[in-house]
């Protein structure tokens, strides 16, 4: 902070220098010499900095931050599609709940698998329990396949009793 403070007083110190400098020279070559020996003079204090400055340093801080930044983007796409996986499975579940009271069939158990494809998660494939009836495995499975885009051979049936 002092380095910054310190660079912004040598900037306009120089700058009130040759503000004065043009005040005190009106007319002629005098005042065209001074004003150019004024702006290199501003330039160089303008400019000094950078030739302290470490490129390779500053290189390899670039560099860590964008690896960070990369890092973190593939932590919050992951995190993303964790939570949207979670937020599918939980939705497609309450929806095959749901088909399911609509045929009178009440389930013991109704689990979706969520996989990973593409862009997206998606709903791939379903296992659900109970004491069904085969037109009820039928209708369901049907609407499954035909809403969920769950293909058969991905539905698991288990008969149990309540």
């Amino acid at each position: 902070m002092d380095e910054l403070r310190n660079y912004l007083f040598r900037v306009v110190s120089i700058c009130t220098a040759t503000a004065l400098a043009r005040g005190i020279v009106r007319t002629g070559t005098a005042r065209k010499v001074m004003e150019l020996t004024c702006g290199l003079l501003i330039l160089l204090t303008i400019l000094r900095p950078l030739a302290k400055l470490d490129i390779g340093a500053l290189s390899a801080s670039i560099g860590r931050l964008i690896t960070q930044t990369q890092i973190t983007d593939r932590e919050d796409r992951a995190y993303h599609a964790r939570n949207t996986a979670e937020i599918i499975k939980e939705k497609t579940e309450a929806y095959i709940w749901d088909k399911a009271s609509e045929e009178n069939f009440k389930p013991t158990e109704v689990s979706v698998e969520v996989s990973f494809g593409g862009t997206y998660p998606y709903a791939s494939g379903v296992l659900i329990g109970g004491p069904y009836t085969e037109l009820q495995k039928k209708r369901i499975g049907s609407w499954i396949e035909t809403m969920l885009a769950i293909p058969e051979d991905r539905q698991q049936w288990r008969w149990s009793k309540s």
